[in-house]
């Protein structure tokens, strides 16, 4: 399940994200972490977000619910999904986007989140990921390996302030 999470797969398995109604294995895998990162953004007092490969947005749903801008991008978006902010934020939060194409857009924001990809990157895609990232967002929230904790104290572009 850790890279699933579409409102389809999501609603198969009993997990609605509106009426927050989880299976105890979504709850520690998702929704605490989730909740533990929307607590660090509000502590660093930071506005705009970007989750890129966000699913069906949960992440996005919880933070939007939590007073921060959010957006959410992926490969793939279901109309149901996007529907769903609609009619709760009266915004279309969630986009497509190849992350292949991320230096070709105009956007920023105070922060990118990622939870279900970044931890496969080899050290140098995750390179060339942060230098894309650094120059449209000044704090990224990742879930990496412990090979590239050990990069980012490397990277003369990037300062560490803290692991979750």
């Amino acid at each position: 399940m850790l890279a699933t999470g579409h409102s389809i797969e999501l609603n198969d398995k009993g997990i609605d994200i509106v009426n927050n109604s989880f299976n105890d294995y979504y709850r520690n895998t998702r929704y605490i972490p989730f909740m533990k990162i929307i607590e660090t953004i509000k502590k660093y007092k930071l506005n705009s977000c970007l989750d890129i490969a966000t699913a069906s947005g949960h992440f996005v749903y919880l933070a939007r619910k939590n007073d921060i801008n959010c957006f959410g991008s992926d490969l793939m978006i279901l109309d149901k999904d996007k529907d769903l902010f609609k009619q709760q934020f009266d915004i279309d939060c969630l986009f497509t986007l190849d992350l292949n194409q991320l230096h070709k857009t105009n956007l920023t924001y105070d922060v990118i989140t990622n939870f279900h990809l970044t931890h496969v990157f080899d050290e140098s895609a995750f390179k060339q990921l942060l230098e894309v990232m650094s120059n449209i967002s000044s704090y990224a929230i990742l879930h990496i390996s412990k090979n590239n904790i050990k990069l980012l104290n490397n990277c003369n572009f990037i300062k560490l302030i803290e692991i979750i």
